[in-house]
């Protein structure tokens, strides 16, 4: 009896030890599943790295060409601004030119009277050193006019309204009641009626002597 049941508790400890070797065996399969999983996971994480990492270089080269593309159309837009800027000052010298000529003739259908010469100076108005296109003295019947004009192509409002500011600064400054005079190749309509509203003589290019 007794060696039966020695029997029996060593069967029952075979398959105690056999079910122990086959969790044990899961385990380590399960175990290993799991390093293989961990490796794919690390070989995919060090693609997405290395695929960031060549992102990042592209994105940088892309930069780098747009802002050197920039700069160089900077540099055009520059240049050719600088080129209209030289070209406008011809034009507007040459127009100024004329005017000096013309002008004391116009201004005397006006019963303005120019004394002495017309020129372009530079005057220290507020502070600030001002190009006057066009300025000299005259006489409207008992009274001393400084004659004050400009000369543009084509007259914006914006370029209007700086020139009554300089009107009234100069006239301020002077003492003197200023005669102002704006010198055009061409005035919009809408320009023309606003430089009159300002109380400024108008005169087209055409009226200029050649």
């Amino acid at each position: 009896e007794v060696t039966a049941e020695l029997v029996e508790a060593q069967k029952r400890s075979e398959e105690r030890i056999a079910r122990l070797e086959k969790v044990t065996a899961e385990l380590v399969e399960a175990h290993k599943r799991s390093e293989e999983r961990i490796a794919r996971l690390e070989k995919v994480t060090a693609e997405l790295v290395e695929a960031q990492k060549r992102l990042e270089e592209r994105q940088a080269r892309f930069e780098h060409e747009i802002t050197e593309r920039v700069s160089r159309l900077e540099s055009k837009v520059a240049h050719i601004s600088e080129r209209l800027e030289r070209l406008s000052d011809t034009v507007g010298y040459t127009l100024e030119d004329r005017a000096y000529r013309s002008l004391p003739k116009l201004l005397a259908e006006d019963g303005v009277e120019v004394i002495g010469r017309l020129r372009r100076i530079y005057l220290k108005v507020r502070g600030r050193q001002r190009q006057l296109n066009i300025y000299g003295h005259g006489r409207r019947g008992d009274e001393e006019v400084l004659i004050l004009g400009e000369a543009k192509t084509r007259p914006s409002r914006r370029e209007v309204d700086r020139f009554v500011r300089l009107i009234r600064a100069v006239e301020e400054q002077e003492g003197v009641r200023v005669y102002p005079i704006f010198v055009a190749y061409d005035f919009p309509p809408e320009i023309e009626a606003y430089i009159r509203q300002k109380g400024i003589r108008p005169i087209w290019s055409y009226e200029l002597d050649v």
